[in-house]
């Protein structure tokens, strides 16, 4: 089994919520379609919580932005 990871930064013109629209409402559905073209066995998607803490813990810690969300997939 394999498992693909990828780490999403949205596009800057788009607001999170856009984004979110988009990967759960167009892409996603589009990507469970074709699932069995690219034989993928398994699709996860997680998106990012927007809250205050996210600041805060990027602040204090001198991280990078959060990123939109992570996609995975499992292939045989």
């Amino acid at each position: 089994m394999i498992k693909l990871v990828m780490c999403l930064c949205r596009r800057p013109d788009m607001t999170r919520e856009q984004f979110q629209d988009y990967w759960i409402n167009r892409h996603g559905p589009f990507f469970m379609k074709n699932a069995g073209d690219m034989r993928a066995k398994k699709y996860v998607q997680s998106h990012t919580v927007d809250t205050p803490l996210n600041e805060g813990m990027k602040t204090s810690r001198g991280m990078l932005p959060e990123y939109d969300g992570v996609a995975e997939v499992w292939f045989e």
